[in-house]
């Protein structure tokens, strides 16, 4: 179905989301003594799906693409209600729908802006019609519509630990989160409107001007430092929720693996000027000079180095998720009512590791530097090992002489302190890596250029 008229095109879209608002209420009330995560999971899931019966009925999958900016305000509408039966309202609930509501309003008038109605589709999704063929719409489901779908509320989850779940009071740590989401929004918003002047003036040359001129692609930094902004409202009401900046990580991810190569792929193709921009100007984070990250060879030609993108995803993971939690806490319990803490002191600390448990200083200070140190800087290590950054040489050297020298304190007061393991064998299996792999990034990293020379 073909309509050319954009009024009509957004009557349409209008009537669409409405409807879909509708079905996941419904599903809200058929799963309301369930989980509020869940509940609000299950309703997201049966709005795409219903958004999706519209994009086959209209052979249009673009109708999918104001979905990013809508559903998060309803999610956070919902859980703002729950939260309000379950306590008072904080200041925090304004600070996290006012930061939502500024967020979905600009993003959303920004497509209606840029949107030319029912009868144009995303060049992405065309080329996947191409790639695909009969298959399209299989794709079109899960990575077109689901798993958006999911990237999104996987962002949104933080909010639902802030709005529902019991924490500290509203902070300062608060005001400092509602201020990073204020920045996202505003990096995204001028960026736009510079994006936009440009075209009017100068369509067939890339833009160079404003924010643009010190990075690439303001507007997706702008998106990843939203929901930074968003995390962070669920560490300022529990420190314990630390590992839940996996999220943006995981939004930083996509962006940094699929937008901008698939965006700048297109702008290369299309502006060959657009090459020299890449050399001189940073991709994602602002900088008045682009860092040099001297490329190297493809991961595909380095197939062992995909080992350390998955050891370091798995450090990445448990220092976010397991180490925060020593470096948090004064002592593990096995009756905390947190799944993960729970779970490391029932299998694994009360049988080897005792010295997790007390959380003596060295464990505490050594998980507290895994956490808030190693953790992002493994986010680092990941994209370098995938793009072949170079630029990992020197930070290499410098994790693995620290990380295996502290080790063997660690090690050494795990084995041999005043709260020995009584299963050395398994301490060993499960603390070992976190020697080995560091040592051995001493010796990956000796060569000048670690990755080789690129072509780029």
């Amino acid at each position: 179905m073909k309509i050319k008229s954009k009024a009509v095109s957004l009557f349409f879209i209008l009537m669409i989301y409405s409807a879909a608002m509708a079905a996941g209420f419904i599903v809200l009330k058929l799963f309301s003594g369930y989980n509020l995560l869940l509940s609000a999971f299950l309703a997201d899931l049966t709005a795409t799906i219903f958004v999706f019966l519209f994009s086959l009925i209209f052979n249009n999958s673009s109708v999918y693409d104001p979905y990013w900016s809508v559903i998060p305000v309803p999610l956070f509408l919902f859980w703002a209600l729950s939260g309000m039966q379950l306590r008072e309202v904080p200041v925090r609930v304004y600070l996290i729908l006012g930061a939502i509501l500024f967020w979905s309003v600009r993003l959303t008038l920004n497509w209606i802006t840029g949107w030319k109605g029912l009868s144009h589709e995303d060049w992405r999704y065309c080329q996947f019609r191409e790639k695909t063929g009969k298959l399209y719409w299989i794709v079109s489901l899960l990575g077109i519509h689901i798993f958006p779908t999911i990237m999104v509320f996987g962002a949104c989850i933080p909010a639902y630990a802030a709005l529902v779940l019991p924490g500290r009071g509203v902070n300062g740590f608060d005001f400092a989160a509602a201020a990073v989401c204020l920045a996202g929004t505003g990096f995204e918003l001028f960026g736009d409107l510079q994006l936009r002047r440009h075209i009017r003036s100068n369509p067939e040359k890339p833009v160079e001007s404003g924010l643009w001129k010190y990075s690439r692609h303001p507007n997706y930094f702008g998106e990843i430092l939203f929901w930074t902004g968003i995390f962070l409202f669920a560490a300022a009401s529990d420190p314990n929720r630390y590992w839940m900046g996996l999220f943006p990580v995981g939004m930083l991810f996509m962006f940094l693996f699929f937008s901008v190569p698939a965006m700048e792929k297109r702008q290369t193709e299309r502006r060959p000027e657009y090459r020299k921009i890449m050399e001189t100007v940073s991709s994602l984070v602002p900088l008045k000079r682009k860092v040099n990250t001297r490329p190297g060879k493809s991961l595909s030609s380095r197939k062992g180095d995909i080992l350390y993108v998955v050891i370091f995803t798995f450090f990445m993971l448990t220092s976010f998720i397991t180490d925060s939690l020593n470096g948090i806490n004064r002592e593990l319990l096995p009756d905390s009512g947190r799944i993960v803490e729970e779970f490391i002191y029932n299998f694994y600390a009360a049988e080897a590791d005792p010295a997790l448990i007390v959380n003596q200083p060295t464990v505490r200070i050594s998980a507290g530097i895994s956490a808030f140190l190693w953790g992002p800087l493994y986010v680092f290590f990941i994209v370098c090992f995938v793009k072949g950054w170079n630029i990992l040489k020197n930070w290499g050297f410098l994790y693995g002489a620290a990380l295996t020298s502290s080790m063997i304190l660690y090690m050494a007061e795990g084995l041999f302190g005043a709260h020995a393991s009584p299963e050395p064998v398994r301490y060993l299996v499960t603390n070992g890596a976190y020697f080995l792999v560091p040592l051995s990034m001493i010796f990956r990293m000796w060569k000048k250029e670690p990755f080789g020379a690129g072509n780029g």
